[in-house]
């Protein structure tokens, strides 16, 4: 975001910071309730379950290299990290 798109330091580092401590402790936090809701990890929907995350993870990953607006990349990346968290 610094160099390619020139967005502030300051303003990228900030971003990271929230992204990066609010996206994985949400999903982590959502992904096991959820989880525990349908029989747990080992539970038969648990593959069923981590399949969708991941789609729904990578389907928010795919745009980003093609975007140029700061506040939908910021978006996209928390969804990844949040859906990659809860699997």
């Amino acid at each position: 975001m610094i160099t390619v798109m020139g967005v502030d330091k300051n303003k990228v580092f900030i971003l990271f910071i929230i992204i990066s401590t609010t996206a994985p402790t949400g999903g982590l936090l959502a992904g096991g309730k959820v989880s525990e809701l349908i029989g747990g990890y080992t539970g038969p929907n648990a593959l069923f379950y981590c399949l969708i995350l991941s789609l729904l993870a990578s389907l928010a990953a795919i745009p980003i290299p093609f975007l140029k607006k700061t506040s939908v990349i910021v978006v996209l990346f928390w969804l990844m990290l949040f859906f990659g968290a809860g699997m």
